[in-house]
């Protein structure tokens, strides 16, 4: 992964959010329809939760705050499957983190998210997640603050690490371009420089159309590493030829990209039409060799 290259693109579909300030006699109504949750928690529960006496410790470690959202939701009996856990660790993690670092005051709210992603497909829908909860967050913050009409360059700063690091400790993996890329909305071209560090560079390329299949194998990042770092151990050099092949696909969708964008003068220009057509035979064909299987076939669908 280090010094490799990865191009990650945002997909135009939704994740929404409602958000609602509800009257002082009310709680906390929290409405998750994707993972079938729909809870109502008494306001006091949620702030004794946050004025925990050791809460200031709590969450500066981000170790032991996970362990207290656990232990918070299971003893509440808050949840009933492993999709509700999840998007209330979330959930409470955030909540948390603002409440601490951007000195957001609880006040009965209802909050309604909801997604047009496939859950556990692999393309992003835990991140959008996280990235909409931790804007709501900000932006109530904000409010509570004074006028607020946008999100300026600290604010998506903000949602960024509070992301990256919710999504770090709850699935002990995080690869953060995904967040840079759903709170930018945008294709991107990066380098791992380490554990931490990319280098980014958006890309200017118009919309294209394509065709994702769910292979319906939820995606297990951290069992992903842990399979590649075993193959590295155990071959070296198998392990670098590939990632050095996918090191090269990258390289050369980027390059590929930017000539269709260079190209684009029209939405029906010949000539990009021929270069996405002779990309996209160009990559598979690449793709292929680079896994030395021939009878593995890749779906396009470009316009």
């Amino acid at each position: 992964m280090y010094e490799n290259r990865v191009v990650s693109a945002s997909l135009d579909r939704r994740t929404t959010l409602n958000f609602y300030e509800l009257p002082n006699e009310q709680g906390i109504e929290i409405r998750f329809p994707n993972v079938n949750l729909s809870l109502d928690v008494p306001l006091e529960t949620v702030v004794n939760f946050l004025l925990y006496n050791d809460m200031v410790n709590i969450v500066e470690n981000k170790t032991r705050l996970i362990k207290y959202v656990r232990h918070f939701i299971t003893f509440n009996g808050m949840w009933s499957t492993h999709e509700q856990k999840f998007s209330l660790q979330i959930f409470f993690f955030l909540l948390s983190a603002f409440a601490y670092y951007d000195g957001l005051g609880i006040r009965p709210f209802r909050v309604d998210v909801s997604t047009d992603l496939s859950i556990g497909g692999g393309l992003g829908s835990s991140t959008s997640f996280a990235v909409c909860l931790a804007a709501c967050f900000r932006h109530w913050a904000r409010l509570q603050q004074g006028d607020h009409n946008e999100f300026d360059e600290n604010d998506l700063s903000q949602i960024y690490h509070h992301t990256a690091m919710c999504e770090e400790f709850i699935q002990d993996f995080v690869f953060a371009i995904d967040n840079y890329v759903c709170i930018n909305g945008t294709i991107i071209y990066s380098k791992c420089k380490n554990s931490n560090e990319f280098d980014v560079y958006p890309m200017d390329v118009p919309e294209m159309k394509i065709l994702l299949i769910n292979s319906n194998i939820c995606q297990n990042n951290r069992e992903r590493l842990q399979q590649m770092a075993k193959i590295k151990h155990n071959s070296t050099i198998y392990a670098d030829g590939r990632l050095c092949a996918i090191d090269k696909i990258s390289e050369k969708i980027c390059d590929k990209l930017e000539k269709i964008n260079s190209h684009t003068n029209t939405p029906h220009n010949p000539t990009s039409l021929s270069l996405q057509a002779t990309t996209y035979t160009e990559l598979q064909v690449s793709f292929l060799a680079s896994l030395g299987n021939n009878n593995i076939t890749l779906i396009y669908s470009f316009t």
